[in-house]
């Protein structure tokens, strides 16, 4: 759709779930993931819902994927071993290798790096308990190391700058920020407010979260602040739980998610300007509209 809500297009048909799109680098594709062939695997079709391709195909789960900067690989993760790990492949499905094996724990939500020759993730013990991390290795599986010590218990709560040289990541419900290497920790915000959901703005200078401010029974809303943690200010104010902000990439609006819980089986999807301002809902419907991705502008980048 338009990212005022109009000319909105179905991309797939089918019984299955498809969920969890991304756009390729270029805009010119989406990935996603669904399980109409009985498990979750890995699909690539064209912008316009045409040319649907399954990249993975096993009888297990495949899921968490994310393009490499240039567009030339996905990464994901998977059970297909029989426990969570990292694996890569061409964005047309051909050399899949598997980056990490770790017994009794699982790695999963992986993230390129934006010069693309590192990839974040997280750990969590076998079963997807709490994650702990994140974990940074190379690109290409080697150089594994465990950055700062906390939890993550809501899932991929940790995000990359957009120059690659720091990432902001949630442990103990508070948002930090640190170098790649693991050096430099910084405390963002309070361990009581029950943050998440870290996106940085296009520019680096910002980053907007999700918090529960009031204390752990208020709604979530979200906020925006410095990227040094100050001028945190409150965006939202409803009575609903709004999460998962997504920047544009001119950094004008920000996407989100609403709900009346986190977990509610009716989700939509509102975009607002990055100061707060002009928030609209571009989907008001009974069933669960999520994961709103901003397609790309190759050429603002050029």
């Amino acid at each position: 759709m338009n990212a005022d809500g109009t000319n909105v297009s179905n991309l797939t048909r089918h019984p299955g779930k498809d969920i969890s799109p991304q756009w390729s680098p270029d805009g010119t594709q989406i990935a996603f993931i669904s399980n109409r062939d009985g498990d979750f695997e890995v699909f690539v079709m064209d912008a316009d819902g045409s040319e649907i391709r399954q990249l993975t195909d096993n009888e297990a789960d495949d899921s968490a994927i994310d393009w490499s900067p240039g567009g030339a690989q996905i990464v994901f993760d998977s059970i297909v071993d029989g426990d969570y790990e990292i694996y890569v492949m061409a964005a047309d499905g051909s050399q899949i290798r598997k980056l990490t094996d770790n017994v009794n724990q699982d790695d999963v939500d992986p993230v390129w790096s934006p010069d693309g020759s590192r990839i974040a993730y997280a750990v969590a013990p076998y079963g997807r308990g709490p994650r702990l991390g994140p974990h940074v290795m190379n690109a290409d599986g080697p150089g594994q190391i465990s950055l700062p010590d906390g939890q993550t218990p809501h899932g991929m709560d940790f995000a990359w700058s957009p120059d690659g040289t720091r990432i902001a990541y949630v442990a103990d419900r508070a948002i930090y920020v640190m170098n790649a290497d693991g050096s430099g920790k910084m405390q963002l915000t309070g361990t009581l407010t029950y943050d998440r959901h870290p996106a940085w703005s296009p520019d680096g200078t910002q980053i907007a979260f999700a918090s529960k401010r009031a204390s752990d029974y208020a709604d979530y809303e979200v906020f925006v602040m410095a990227a040094d943690g100050s001028d945190q200010t409150q965006l939202t104010d409803n009575t609903r739980d709004d999460f998962s902000p997504v920047w544009s990439p001119d950094g004008t609006r920000i996407a989100f998610q609403t709900a009346s819980s986190i977990g509610a089986i009716k989700v939509d999807i509102c975009v607002m300007y990055a100061d707060g301002s002009g928030l609209a809902y571009l989907t008001n419907t009974p069933a669960t509209d999520r994961s709103p991705d901003w397609q790309p502008n190759p050429a603002a980048n050029q």
